[in-house]
């Protein structure tokens, strides 16, 4: 199998380069700058090819599929550029796997690409990031016991240093729809009237703001559920700064190429190391049965790129019989929990976290 990473000098990409290095996989590197790719490749002996492509040609995006067999896209932000490449994908029987936590971008594969993607025998999996992945995965072990009516996510973290390609994502993030399901039908979130207060803790300065991931997709594809919204814990003062969010009018590649111009430098090891993110996943808030799992996550890059080597272990050696856009969860072959446990996460079922509705 031909393994094929784009984006791979990146922020995230170089960690998942490290982590397939540790198992002596060979793979093929692509990314918009020759002299990066070819620094990268002088530091790995693993990297067989290179080339330096632009996936808004198609004749580069043809080149990456013609010479993989597995496609692993780390080039965000993907909305603005990475549907050719899912679209010729689609067309191709090949495999194709993402970090995107865009959920307009995933939203509009699935309603444009699913039929295509599955008379072709291909098999496209978007969000198999540490955020959507994880929380994909606890909501397979939660179906097991639970018919799932509702999701609600919400993520929690110690620290704002980002990496350079989510920086970016977030200010692109004017330009772009924003979903949450209601009513089992897609809908926009509302930044101002959808906050949620967090009362876990004392003193009840901590509010829980509309942060669209691509789970909310994912528990519609997989369970049908009525409601659906995932949401980022801050501090209510900073809320405002969230909730007065508009869409604006504009060309967002143009504001892409400008953004890139920029040096926005990524969180160092030692921030890293010292990141937490806490989740909670929340299933059938309005019943008596309501349930909250909890995880702490360290490093989430690092746990990203575990769940992409992971995912691609699972997939060339067990062969998954999967075509189409289905969830990162989806290819574990209902092995949740083991994989949950494989990826180091320990889930806490006593957790006292609470919301509070009706701010």
């Amino acid at each position: 199998m031909r393994i094929s990473i784009v984006g791979a000098y990146g922020f995230t990409g170089k960690i998942i380069c490290e982590e397939f290095n540790k198992i002596n996989y060979s793979y093929s590197i692509y990314g918009r700058d020759i002299e990066n790719l070819n620094e990268l490749k002088r530091e790995n002996s693993n990297i067989i090819n290179l080339k330096s492509i632009n996936l808004r040609l198609i004749k580069d995006v043809n080149y990456i599929i013609e010479n993989s067999d597995v496609i692993i896209n780390c080039a965000g932000p993907f909305t603005e550029e990475s549907f050719l490449l899912v679209e010729k994908v689609a067309e191709s029987g090949k495999i194709y796997l993402d970090i995107s936590g865009e959920i307009g971008f995933i939203k509009k594969s699935k309603d444009y690409l699913q039929e295509i993607s599955v008379n072709n025998n291909s098999l496209i999996i978007h969000g198999c990031a540490f955020e959507s992945l994880v929380s994909d995965l606890i909501l397979q072990y939660l179906n097991e016991e639970n018919e799932i009516k509702s999701v609600k996510t919400f993520y929690k973290f110690n620290q704002k240093k980002v990496s350079p390609g989510t920086r970016i994502t977030m200010k692109l993030s004017k330009y772009r729809e924003s979903f949450k399901i209601k009513d089992n039908q897609w809908s926009n979130c509302d930044f101002k009237n959808d906050l949620m207060k967090i009362i876990n803790k004392e003193d009840n300065s901590e509010v829980a703001v509309p942060y669209p991931l691509p789970e909310v997709a994912f528990s519609k594809w997989n369970f049908e559920v009525d409601q659906a919204e995932s949401f980022l814990i801050i501090d209510e003062d900073d809320s405002k700064y969230m909730t007065n969010r508009n869409i604006v009018e504009g060309d967002s590649l143009k504001e892409l190429d400008r953004l890139r111009l920029k040096k926005f430098k990524g969180p160092e090891l030692k921030d890293r190391m010292s990141q937490k993110c806490e989740l909670f996943v929340n299933i059938n808030h309005e019943s008596i049965h309501r349930k909250t799992l909890e995880v702490k996550i360290k490093d989430t890059y690092l746990l990203t790129a575990k769940s992409i080597v992971l995912a691609v272990e699972n997939i060339l050696t067990k062969e998954p019989k999967l075509s189409g856009i289905v969830s990162p969860a989806k290819i574990f072959n209902g092995n949740a929990l083991e994989t949950i446990h494989k990826l180091g996460i320990e889930l806490n079922h006593q957790t006292k976290f609470r919301i509070k509705i009706d701010l």
